[in-house]
């Protein structure tokens, strides 16, 4: 059976659908678009880590999904790490190209992402991350960082009409197979105590 070809957008620390590079780069790319977060259990046992940044994290994503339903949309949420969620996909789809934000994050990230850069190569499958601060990659001195945040602070905000967005959904049974273990009810449970994440709570 020949697999569907897709894009994928990875959301990391960029839960919002206003000015979203690689939502909007997904978009004008003409495939069908799966939306996915991963809380990788490695990620979230770092010594960095806290029970109030997920929870904020899954909070986001509930509310973005609110949006989507009436949209049969949906961010579909995995619980594994990255390159098991990635290799689980790639036995379903023909992945094309993942878009995602450049995650500036800790050592742990960091050296994720060069081991995902890696095995995406491996598999035929294109990286594009869009940059989301002032922090450059790459640079080997700061003689023009100035210019490259003053451009990227003053560019047009790009943003899509969600029920334009042609979704890719999972079958049910496939991810029920392959999403990995629930969140615990710390992560998932509303505590009145710490600020509600969620775009609309941050307008």
């Amino acid at each position: 059976m020949e697999k569907r070809e897709i894009n994928i957008v990875w959301f990391k620390r960029d839960l919002r659908f206003v000015d979203h590079e690689p939502l909007y780069a997904a978009y004008q790319s003409g495939l069908p678009i799966l939306l996915v977060y991963i809380f990788e259990p490695t990620v979230m046992n770092h010594h960095d880590s806290d029970v109030r940044h997920w929870r904020f994290i899954y909070e986001s994503l509930d509310e973005m999904n609110r949006k989507l339903k009436s949209l049969d949309s949906e961010i579909f949420i995995f619980h594994n790490e990255a390159r098991i969620v990635f290799q689980s996909l790639i036995r379903f789809y023909n992945i094309r190209t993942i878009f995602s934000s450049q995650e500036i994050g800790n050592g742990l990230t960091f050296d994720r992402d060069k081991k995902m850069t890696k095995f995406f190569k491996k598999n035929n499958i294109i990286w594009k991350e869009s940059a989301t601060n002032g922090i450059v990659r790459g640079l080997k001195n700061r003689n023009d960082w100035d210019k490259i945040w003053e451009q990227r602070m003053t560019s047009k905000p790009v943003q899509i009409e969600l029920n334009n967005l042609s979704s890719e959904m999972i079958d049910r049974k496939i991810y029920n197979e392959i999403c990995g273990n629930e969140l615990s009810a710390e992560i998932t449970n509303r505590n009145s105590n710490f600020q509600q994440g969620g775009e609309s709570f941050a307008w």
